[in-house]
């Protein structure tokens, strides 16, 4: 059964190379490629590795921050799966931009299609290798505090 055996642990950015291919429609199609945007991978590796408690990176808009934390979303729920919340700045937000970007990295990786349960996910929570995904934003503090967490990302909050 496919949920239950995780691929080999590989580094978010690497894990992407591999996994991660964008429609002919994209603005870069082909498999994704994190070296264009470099000063995203160490940031990435370091919330990979989890040596520290809490990794953060403040910069610049439209910089690659959500590519590189669908890179370590698609990396850990492959690999690695425990419950994760993605915390966006607002519910418009998470509606019209973000859980559709979802979508699209399940619909890129054909390891998180098999893994994928589209009967128990709706639009802010997804079910990915038994364990959820749960969109919230910050406005939401019952989003937040009504599961335990492994993993919490947060963006442009």
């Amino acid at each position: 059964m496919t949920l239950l055996e995780p691929s080999p642990r590989n580094y978010p950015d690497d894990w992407a190379r591999e996994n991660r291919k964008y429609p002919t429609s994209a603005a870069f199609p082909g498999w994704r490629k994190p070296e264009k945007t470099p000063y995203m991978i160490p940031f990435i590796r370091a919330a990979y590795a989890r040596t520290h408690k809490r990794v953060v990176m403040c910069m610049f808009a439209q910089g690659g921050k959500s590519e590189a934390i669908l890179d370590l979303i698609g990396e850990r729920f492959d690999t690695s799966p425990v419950p994760t919340l993605y915390v966006g700045p607002t519910k418009d937000f998470l509606r019209d931009q973000f859980e559709p970007r979802i979508t699209d990295l399940i619909e890129q990786s054909t390891a998180l299609q098999r893994k994928f349960n589209e009967k128990a996910s709706n639009k802010v929570r997804k079910l990915i290798s038994g364990v959820p995904l749960r969109l919230a934003h910050g406005g939401s503090s019952a989003a937040m505090k009504s599961d335990s967490m492994g993993l919490v990302l947060t963006d442009e909050v």
